[in-house]
């Protein structure tokens, strides 16, 4: 029997109380912090998206492959093939694909004089004029024969089904191909660039689609019987880069707004980078959200200037001349709101929002709020059942609940009293968590009866890796294979039963010929003649895979089947391969890789750390570091007195007291990177000058509490348990690449 949720809690306060840091999840947010969650520039960058503009287009999911039958006009592809049919590749293809209209064209001359009048431009305007994008992709795809276009007719053909139109153009194509886009294909197939959607409209991918119907359906029962209706907790298993912002916001622009317009979407985000990212996606998709956050021990709620109307100054100068005393109600209101309990930021925002006649009228669509005031506003929003903010009203949307809890014991904390108190709907997405079987008990709170399931997208399409080993000594750096990695087939064979996650991330460090030697594709070579020939072009076309992630699910049985014999074959043959393939390397910075993301694992994180900040140009020296921090205290000192001074502006924004000083008491490292000078103070010059260079670490312990806390603002990064392997990490910026490490059981 699990201990009971006060225990735990106790327990988990004890573990925190010994660690004395808290990791860094958005509280204390400065005016400079609320100003880049307004910044027209960035928000104007996020409007200029990819992501933005599918977010207005997408539809709803329709089906995977096998399932989506033919999207094509027809009447249009025939006549595309019959008036190219001088070319042999599209009469053969318009006799295999329509055999009944081609011989009535052939056998009819009245019929084929009426082709005289139609041309291949006219065809494309036509479908240019009925929208249909995806016959016109299809249409350029079949003269095309280069390997993406080739993927992307397989992939239909695969959609529609063998004996299809699509099918049969495809094969035709296929038997055109020469050897050389063949073999393309066959290795850019293993790349996550061959993915499914790349035609019609963007749609859904089905795990969105699922968690909407499954929302949509609960808060329906919830609203018909709010008494009898068990709580609904759905962890969103799904990878990193999948979009879980995107599927938030998409959640409510889609869902909540149109059919629960009451529901109001909790976002609670583990970092404080994170909470002003999803501010500035609010920002650019016209929501009407809140942002609230810890301020030391209390909150700080607040109502983003695009929630206000721009008439507002001109409606409350009519206002106060009519009536004095709503005036002052009215500048009151418009002074900063400070800092006090999460319930007093709540109704203070809600009664400000309705007198000054926000968008929404004092009620939020979209609240953003670090783990800390998340889990206060769910606690008060036991107290105040009947509010706007009641657990039924609430639909928590807990980004990566489980970032940092090994780490870090506080969080643990945090986490459970969220989990204590979670309302009606609850959707937790996570790159990393398993499912509810395998969760300690107390991530599911008091014990109370609810509806519990798990939504995954297991993540098969990730980018391809190559796995390397640093050799230091010899200056190289040496390419090693998956199989490589283990020491005998016992070992490779109980992690890859056991732990199925890390079996299928290890699917993206196959290369392209050691993927195909287990999948016995016909391009390993067949011997056969004459008739063999053809059976061998059949083998060819059904070993081509039209997507990346049914690939990958292929060979996790060949994977899993691998005897010992066949293990130490292909671990030989891979190995002897990789012999002749080293590379000169001057150190770990030379290692990395400039065109994407480097994953490093070491022994010692912090000298390889070090080692990779001092073999880096940029960052600063010692000599200007202590200049900077000089000029920080100079700065610090000049705002308090400044501040001092100052009074309250009835329009300012707020903490705007601090807006001569905003970067008041901060180091600036590099662009995009300050700390406080107490935390400054804390670190010798060596580490701080190893952050200037945009490098951090992380250890299972002893990792420097600054340091720590800024890799655990790093978006991208994983932790490590395995084999105690520690893991340095580029901090995330535009003109460097990152590095992480892959970890325990998904954690």
């Amino acid at each position: 029997m699990p201990p009971p949720p006060d225990a735990v809690s106790a327990a988990l306060a004890e573990a925190a109380a010994g660690v004395g840091l808290s990791v860094d999840t958005g509280s204390s947010l400065t005016t400079s912090d609320w100003l880049d969650i307004d910044s027209k520039d960035l928000v104007a960058r996020a409007k200029a998206t990819m992501a933005f503009k599918i977010m207005r287009e997408i539809q709803p999911w329709q089906g995977g492959e096998g399932e989506g039958g033919s999207q094509l006009n027809h009447d249009v592809a025939f006549k595309f093939m019959y008036l190219n049919r001088k070319d042999d590749m599209y009469k053969k293809m318009a006799k295999s694909c329509y055999p009944e209209e081609y011989a009535a064209y052939k056998d009819d001359k009245e019929l084929a004089k009426t082709m005289k009048a139609v041309t291949k431009d006219g065809l494309i305007e036509e479908l240019k004029k009925a929208k249909d994008k995806h016959t016109i992709q299809w249409m350029e795809a079949l003269g095309s024969l280069k390997v993406l276009e080739i993927l992307f007719l397989r992939r239909e053909a695969i959609k529609a089904g063998p004996g299809s139109v699509e099918w049969n153009a495809a094969r035709v194509v296929w038997s055109y191909v020469g050897d050389r886009v063949k073999d393309e294909c066959f290795e850019i197939m293993h790349t996550n660039i061959n993915r499914t959607g790349k035609s019609g409209p963007p749609r859904r991918y089905k795990h969105q689609q699922e968690v909407m119907e499954l929302v949509g359906s609960h808060l329906s029962e919830v609203a018909n019987a709010p008494d009898t209706t068990l709580p609904l907790q759905v962890i969103l298993a799904t990878p990193t880069g999948s979009g879980k912002t995107f599927t938030a916001v998409m959640m409510h622009l889609y869902l909540l707004k149109k059919e629960h317009p009451d529901a109001v979407l909790l976002y609670s985000v583990p970092t404080k980078q994170v909470l002003k990212r999803v501010g500035q996606e609010c920002e650019a998709h016209g929501v009407v959200y809140w942002t609230a956050a810890r301020d030391g021990n209390l909150h700080q709620v607040r109502r983003p200037y695009s929630v206000r109307f721009a008439v507002r100054k001109r409606r409350e100068q009519a206002q106060a001349l009519a009536n004095p005393e709503k005036a002052a109600l009215v500048t009151e209101a418009k002074k900063s709101a400070g800092s006090g309990t999460i319930e007093q930021q709540m109704f203070k925002a809600m009664d400000n929002g309705k007198l000054l006649q926000d968008r929404g009228l004092g009620k939020p669509d979209v609240i953003v709020a670090d783990v800390y005031t998340t889990a206060a506003l769910l606690e008060a929003s036991r107290q105040h059942a009947g509010s706007f903010f009641g657990p039924d009203k609430l639909v928590l949307y807990f980004d990566e609940p489980n970032m940092g809890i090994q780490l870090e014991p506080a969080v643990s904390v945090v986490v459970h009293r969220i989990m204590l108190n979670t309302p009606k709907t609850a959707i937790l997405a996570s790159a990393t968590m398993p499912n509810w079987d395998s969760l300690p008990a107390w991530w599911k709170g008091e014990g109370t009866p609810a509806k519990r399931t798990t939504i995954p997208l297991e993540p098969y399409d990730l980018p391809m890796c190559q796995l390397q080993v640093l050799d230091e000594r010899k200056r190289k750096v040496q390419p090693i294979s998956l199989l490589g990695l283990f020491k005998s087939h016992a070992e490779y064979s109980k992690v890859m039963k056991q732990q199925g996650m890390r079996r299928i991330v290890m699917l993206r460090y196959l290369q392209a010929r050691q993927a195909n030697t287990l999948l016995a594709s016909a391009t390993e070579g067949s011997k056969e003649d004459g008739d063999g020939d053809k059976e061998a072009k059949k083998r060819d076309w059904m070993a081509l895979y039209g997507d990346v992630r049914t690939l990958r699910q292929s060979l996790e049985p060949a994977l899993l089947s691998l005897t010992p014999s066949r293990f130490a074959e292909l671990q030989a043959d891979w190995r002897d391969k990789e012999k002749d393939a080293p590379t000169n390397a001057e150190g770990v910075a030379a290692a990395i890789s400039t065109t994407g993301v480097t994953m490093i694992a070491t022994l010692n994180a912090r000298q390889a750390a070090l080692a990779m900040a001092s073999q880096m140009k940029g960052g600063l020296d010692v000599h200007e570091l202590r200049r900077r921090v000089r000029e920080a205290e100079r700065t610090s000192k000049a705002a308090e007195k400044e501040a001092a001074r100052k009074k309250d502006d009835d329009d300012a924004p707020q903490d705007a007291a601090d807006m001569g000083g905003a970067k008041a008491g901060m180091l600036d490292l590099r662009s995009g990177l300050s700390v406080s000078l107490q935390d400054a103070e804390e670190c010798d010059d060596e580490t701080l000058v190893m952050l200037s260079k945009g490098v951090a670490y992380t250890l299972a312990t002893g990792t420097e509490p600054l340091v720590k806390k800024l890799y655990m603002q790093v978006r991208e990064t994983c932790q490590t348990n395995e084999h105690q392997l520690n893991t340095p990490s580029r901090l995330l910026d535009p003109s460097h690449p990152a590095t992480c490490s892959p970890s325990e059981n998904g954690q």
